[in-house]
């Protein structure tokens, strides 16, 4: 074979090569233009940083993921499909985070109203219980007793009674009912009611009761005291020491939440002890009383009153509280805050402007669920929007 046919052969196969990378560069590619605002916003296209606020590329075929970042904004995930030959261009607006709000100080205790309409709070300053509308800004009294600063308050259902506990170690019921604030009368109760948990139609209270002389009960009777029965004697020899209570929707059992959990049974009259790990940082009761979720050093989980395990999430949320659907819980880990849905355990993470805020010890949620209301360890109230930190939400053009 002489050099002209291997010249024309060599130049055949480069020409073929040529001729077959440009039609994949032409029909197995697309452009995919991107434009962000604010346009200090970074652009990610298959995890490859790809620039800010604008770039225009040309991709393979196919399904490319996107995602659009910025400090202070929302970050969008989404994804986008592109042919050969195809020009697709995406406009994106991120949207602001939300701030938290300090609304009040000096504030004891936040709790809902059974209408999801209106936050009960305790108030340092004077003592006082105040209903208070977050939406219209709206405060009315509940009472001027003079608690001499209530540390804790357990509601009543329909939210009438409450059940205080006072610095002076004394606890009684105050009956809210009575609009003459000046004839309100706090009623003294038994010493050494430790905690109580209302009945779903707040006709009975139990309560742990240590009254000094080596008794240590769960007890329930009516809620100014009468028709008491002792459910369970000797708690202390279940190595519980301080539980919170909660009653079940039904009636049939009590949970006793400590550095580990407890349910009591009124029908068969056993105590069940649900977790092991004796870690226990928080536990809260299901509104339907089936399920409940708790944290301990590592992990939240959520188990059936029974004890079987639901689902479990790899991080120990320091504090949470269900929403009125009964079917997520909001909660708080290290100042981020996160809804989770129970059954699917799906989480959304939801971000926010500014320092981050630590040491929440209890949430309320009015109506619909987006704002929570939260108070930390100092008496300070504060509220945030429930926006999601990532979304899917996009725009082509």
């Amino acid at each position: 074979m002489n050099m002209k046919k291997i010249l024309i052969i060599i130049g055949s196969i480069i020409g073929v090569l040529g001729l077959g990378f440009l039609g994949y560069w032409f029909f197995v590619t697309g452009t995919i233009t991107i434009d962000v605002q604010p346009n200090s916003s970074n652009i990610s296209i298959d995890g490859q940083s790809s620039g800010n606020g604008h770039v225009s590329l040309k991709v393979k075929r196919g399904v490319h993921q996107i995602e659009v970042k910025n400090s202070g904004y929302t970050t969008i995930l989404t994804s986008i499909k592109i042919f050969g030959l195809q020009k697709k261009s995406v406009n994106i607006k991120l949207e602001k985070l939300p701030e938290a709000v300090m609304l009040k100080k000096n504030i004891t205790t936040l709790n809902t109203d059974n209408e999801y309409k209106n936050l009960l709070l305790g108030s340092k300053d004077g003592a006082e219980f105040i209903k208070y509308d977050p939406v219209g800004k709206k405060e009315d009294l509940l009472s001027r007793i003079d608690f001499g600063k209530e540390l804790k308050v357990k509601w009543s259902p329909n939210n009438f009674l409450a059940y205080i506990w006072r610095a002076d170690k004394t606890s009684g019921l105050v009956d809210l009912k009575r609009y003459d604030l000046l004839t309100q009368t706090f009623t003294i109760g038994k010493a050494g009611v430790m905690d109580l948990a209302w009945t779903s139609d707040g006709e009975k209270v139990a309560y742990t009761y240590k009254p000094g002389d080596g008794e240590f009960s769960l007890v329930q009777s009516s809620p100014l005291g009468e028709n008491m029965e002792r459910l369970y004697f000797h708690l202390d020899k279940e190595k519980i020491t301080d539980p919170y209570l909660e009653w079940t929707k039904d009636g049939k059992d009590i949970l006793l939440q400590d550095k580990d959990i407890f349910v009591y049974n009124l029908y068969s009259h056993k105590l069940t002890k649900i977790t092991k790990s004796g870690e226990m940082k928080w536990a809260r009761l299901s509104k339907s009383g089936k399920y409940i979720i708790y944290a301990d050093k590592s992990k939240t989980y959520l188990v059936s009153l029974g004890g079987k395990s639901v689902n479990k999430w790899m991080k120990s949320l320091d504090s949470a509280e269900w929403l009125e659907d009964g079917q997520e819980i909001v909660g708080v880990a290290g100042g981020e805050f996160y809804k989770i849905n129970a059954q699917t355990g799906e989480v959304i993470d939801f971000g926010y402007n500014g320092k981050r805020i630590k040491d929440v010890v209890k949430f309320g949620f009015i109506n619909d669920g987006k704002t929570a209301y939260f108070l930390r360890k100092n008496g300070e109230l504060w509220k945030l929007d429930l926006q999601r930190k990532l979304s899917n939400a996009s725009k082509e053009g």
